[in-house]
């Protein structure tokens, strides 16, 4: 047993921190010159329901257009960006037991309910119309006032992944 609790600590350790963070994709249009992009103004997508998520979204968001030297205006810009955020439930079943019950032990099966939250963020060109960027960011998130802070991490590190991949590296 103490074997097979060193192994399953050796994988948690060794196990990259991105995939215990959430899974980013992206896609783009590999005709565009994305070193055209100077501004960028927001257009209705599919907000979170909740408005302080809203807003941790967006500012995590505007946060990285400003690091990325890319400024916010309100009329005739060259990105039009968009945003669409969406949770789910999901579960994770664990069986605890090991043996057999005539030994004395029993299987116990567990059932952990969780939130996935997905969030797509599109970059349009303004000037087409047409969708030059994609970066969609899953990772489990909380529906507890408690872990608020926590979530805002979240949603800023999974915004900063996903412009890590912004702009795109031309292959």
């Amino acid at each position: 047993m103490r074997t097979i609790q060193i192994l399953i600590c050796l994988i948690l350790i060794s196990t990259p921190s991105s995939l215990l963070a959430g899974k980013v994709r992206t896609d783009y249009d590999k005709d565009v010159d994305f070193s055209q992009y100077r501004t960028y103004q927001w257009k209705a997508g599919t907000p979170v329901e909740s408005e302080l998520a809203h807003q941790r979204i967006v500012a995590a968001l505007e946060n990285q257009f400003a690091i990325e030297g890319i400024r916010k205006v309100t009329a005739d810009s060259d990105l039009l960006v968009v945003y669409h955020a969406s949770l789910k439930q999901d579960f994770d079943i664990r069986d605890t037991g090991y043996g057999r019950p005539r030994w004395g032990y029993g299987r116990e099966i567990h059932l952990d309910k969780y939130l996935v939250g997905t969030l797509v963020v599109d970059f349009v060109d303004a000037r087409s119309g047409k969708l030059v960027w994609r970066g969609v960011a899953t990772g489990k998130v909380s529906d507890k006032p408690e872990k608020n802070e926590k979530n805002e991490k979240k949603i800023a590190k999974a915004v900063e992944k996903l412009f890590k991949k912004y702009p795109p590296e031309k292959d």
